[in-house]
């Protein structure tokens, strides 16, 4: 055999080697490539917090008031899922390890033992690489702390209710809400039926039919209707609820036909038109969680099939606040909680979660970063105990029947905080709160 060798550069030769076969042809050897270099390892870099950031927490040896506390970090490049870790000792022998938090806070499902802990964090990529440990913190858990753990996923589905209503009404307040829309509250039912009424006669509140947005402020046709647009929105979705809540109250045929009709109305708007989120956020803002409630408080007048739809454009419109620079697909909201916008978006997010939980696989997620955001310990405004108010009454909603105690702030006593009792009264929403307004309804 005669074999002719041809001279080719270095990097080729590498690959390559051309030879001929008793003349018949060139035959091609592949020689192995040369090993990749090793990857990288991603480092947890432990940056400084900026001021709208929410930081590392607890901070470096502090007395938590919360028992077990929420434990926080910020978001590093590439980070897709993370992993913390616990000891009683520096040196994490032995450690309890949690993994594939899908959000840079963790608060535990039970109370820890009083004392001294030390705790760390570390991310995986998107393409599974896992990154460096933070470095050590330590706090520690006084005897005094409130117990205040996360309830599991399972506790959550549990304490939701198996019928309907879920939203700021249970099942099983019914009867006494019932009885008194008949007795004290009847000159207050009676606004609403009346202004149910109106509604009926006038029909419903179009879609609107002008894109509005402030995106581009020098688009002055689309900052024009902005703001119109939300007005609009919000008024068809208050007939809606209108409607829902006095057929939830009285349970006459006419009522739940209308609000069935209302409710497919508002399922019919294009969640890429005028309402949506990214092009007007105060309009989607309105549709991501007001038709929510109409649902739930009309949902037996509904066939299958009609909520299937309304879930499917549900879906959408959650999907798309979701993923908005607002929420930030849970993380972005968690690491800057100080944005208005994005505590306004996630406070809707919560109670649609609630409506279409078991129905809805993304109302899952939504839900536990909702109950995340409130059992973190950061208020996105006011003080540690009042800004965790506003917070309260869906997490309530999830945590079941007499309400939820929540430590107040500074250490100082519990609040109580009880389910809360919509009335819509013609085009504003009337919110009747408190312990002795409800007790005065029956309904403690």
């Amino acid at each position: 055999m005669r074999r002719m060798r041809i001279h080719w550069p270095a990097w080729m030769r590498a690959l390559t080697i051309l030879s001929v076969v008793d003349g018949t042809g060139l035959q091609v050897v592949s020689a192995p490539a040369p090993a990749p270099p090793p990857a990288e390892v991603p480092r947890v870099l432990d940056r400084p917090a900026r001021p709208d950031e929410i930081g590392y927490r607890p901070a470096e040896g502090e007395t938590v008031p919360l028992n077990p506390p929420a434990l926080t970090w910020l978001v590093d490049r590439g980070a897709d899922r993370w992993t913390v870790q616990w000891s009683r000792n520096p040196d994490f022998e032995p450690a309890h390890t949690v993994d594939q938090l899908p959000f840079n806070v963790y608060v535990h499902a039970a109370p820890m033992e009083p004392g001294r802990y030390f705790w760390r964090y570390r991310f995986v990529t998107r393409t599974g690489q896992t990154s460096t440990w933070s470095r050590v913190r330590s706090f520690v858990v006084p005897g005094h702390a409130v117990v205040f753990p996360m309830p599991t996923r399972a506790e959550q589905r549990a304490r939701l209710p198996e019928g309907r209503p879920r939203l700021f009404v249970r099942p099983e307040d019914l009867a006494r809400l019932r009885q008194w829309a008949r007795g004290r509250g009847a000159a207050e039912f009676a606004e609403l039926r009346a202004a149910a009424d109106r509604f009926l006669a006038a029909g419903p509140t179009p879609e609107p039919q002008h894109l509005g947005s402030i995106n581009d402020r020098s688009n002055r046709e689309q900052v024009r209707y902005w703001w119109p647009n939300r007005e609009q929105a919000l008024r068809a979705c208050q007939e809606a609820e209108t409607l829902a809540f006095v057929y939830l109250i009285t349970q006459e045929p006419h009522y739940g036909e209308a609000a069935r009709r209302w409710i497919l109305h508002l399922a019919s708007w294009d969640p890429d038109g005028p309402t949506n989120f990214r092009l007007n956020c105060e309009a989607g803002k309105v549709m991501l969680h007001r038709p929510a409630r109409a649902y739930d408080w009309a949902w037996d007048v509904l066939s299958e099939e009609e909520r299937a739809r309304v879930r499917q454009v549900m879906a959408r419109r959650v999907r798309d606040a979701w993923e908005s620079g607002e929420v930030g697909r849970g993380v972005g909201h968690l690491e800057r909680p100080f944005s208005s916008h994005g505590n306004r978006t996630w406070h809707k997010l919560a109670e649609t979660a609630i409506a279409f939980l078991r129905g809805n696989s993304r109302s899952g997620i939504v839900a536990r970063l909702c109950r995340t955001q409130i059992l973190r310990g950061l208020p996105g405004v006011g003080g540690r105990g009042r800004g965790m108010a506003r917070r309260l009454e869906l997490l309530g909603r999830l945590h079941g029947q007499g309400g939820l105690v929540v430590p107040g702030g500074g250490g100082g006593p519990g609040y109580r905080f009880l389910p809360e009792t919509i009335f819509c009264q013609g085009e504003r929403l009337r919110v009747v709160r408190g312990t002795a307004r409800l007790a005065q309804h029956g309904l403690r």
